[in-house]
């Protein structure tokens, strides 16, 4: 099964603590703070590469370093389990009802609540066939997934659709990050940035600024150079969810038509919400409205208060929601982008420079002529 790029980064803030002579002898006491970011990283089967940071004291290293492993084994055993489930699911007869575990359940019934929101633009199901995208009894339709809650049962009412896998995958990132915060939260850290692929959950802080998500925004041009557009955005307990064509290599149905659509009018669609599985979910939703027109997706988000974001066109236009404040854009490669600038400076100073004394040196050759001449 295809691993996926998973980043994890969760930073605490907690004051060192002053260790007795026996590390087991209780009561030991509060001092000074001294904050440190630890670092780890594992692969995830169905998930892929995940990337875990946590600040904290000296004491409490082996506590975060504990706390990073948890939340890896958590993440791992669920990614591997949900998608083993639900190509079960897919391999099932039709039109028969299939008992899946809770957990199952729970996302299936929370795509089916994302795909009314979001009047269908987002949809957990795909026909098989690619053919059948043309025609609408074919194409994506959530509406014949049927879940019974009592039974914890789902049909799938159509011989020609299935779960798509990769849908699925993309928003169970979401719902990975969800948990795996919500579960870090509980157990006391507080200051967390998770980040998995395409995916971002923070709460709390950065060590010693707010948490801080990068947006590229390549032109069509600049995609696959070494340095590019990007934006910073500052955010605080917020999630956020970047779709772009590498995540839909086929294609994308465009909600409105009910057709394949291989050249998207964006190249990057981003959404923040108040936890990953909605802004994922949005910015899915989000990509397919802008299938053809960046601008119908950018009024889509807007007329939605629960989230906001960003969609990028081909050209680097940046098409931002109502009440989206962007920042400055920055660039990828910022050292080499200086580097590069103060070379073209120095160089443009020196070329200056040279054609200004050349041509101070020929007026006072001509003017010497002229007094000769005279």
């Amino acid at each position: 099964m295809k691993k996926l790029a998973i980043v994890i980064a969760l930073i605490i803030l907690v004051p060192s603590i002053a260790q007795a002579k026996d590390n087991d002898e209780p009561g030991p006491k509060v001092t000074q703070s001294t904050p440190r970011q630890f670092t780890q990283t594992a692969v995830l089967p169905s998930a892929g590469g995940a990337e875990l940071t946590i600040v904290t004291t000296a004491g409490n290293e082996g506590q975060a370093k504990a706390a990073m492993s948890q939340a890896f084994g958590h993440a791992s055993t669920k990614a591997s389990a949900l998608m083993a489930e639900v190509s079960k699911v897919n391999a099932q007869p039709r039109k028969t009802p299939i008992a899946i575990s809770p957990e199952l359940f729970s996302v299936l019934d929370s795509c089916r609540r994302f795909s009314i929101h979001t009047d269908s633009a987002f949809d957990i199901t795909s026909a098989p066939k690619t053919e059948g995208f043309s025609n609408y009894f074919f194409a994506p339709n959530w509406r014949k997934l049927k879940l019974n809650k009592k039974k914890q049962t789902v049909t799938i009412k159509s011989d020609k659709l299935e779960i798509d896998p990769r849908t699925f995958g993309l928003v169970l990132r979401g719902f990975l990050a969800d948990d795996i915060i919500t579960s870090l939260n509980k157990a006391g850290w507080n200051n967390v940035q998770i980040r998995i692929s395409n995916v971002t959950r923070s709460t709390g802080r950065d060590i010693h600024t707010p948490w801080r998500i990068r947006m590229d925004a390549p032109t069509a041009a600049e995609a696959g150079k070494h340095a590019y557009r990007a934006y910073d955005y500052s955010v605080g307990d917020v999630a956020s969810a970047m779709i772009s064509p590498r995540l839909f290599p086929q294609g994308i149905v465009d909600p409105r038509t009910r057709t394949l659509v291989t050249d998207p009018a964006v190249i990057n669609a981003i959404v923040f919400a108040k936890d990953a599985s909605t802004a994922t979910a949005y910015a899915i939703a989000t990509y397919a409205k802008s299938a053809t027109d960046a601008q119908r997706g950018a009024n889509f988000i807007t007329a939605r208060s629960e989230v906001k974001g960003i969609l990028i066109a081909p050209d680097g236009e940046v098409i931002t929601s109502a009440k989206f404040n962007m920042t400055k854009p920055t660039y990828a490669e910022t050292k080499t982008l200086q580097k590069t600038k103060v070379a073209t400076e120095k160089t443009e100073d020196t070329a200056e420079k040279t054609t200004d004394a050349a041509a101070q040196k020929t007026e006072d050759e001509t003017v010497t002529t002229t007094q000769k001449t005279k």
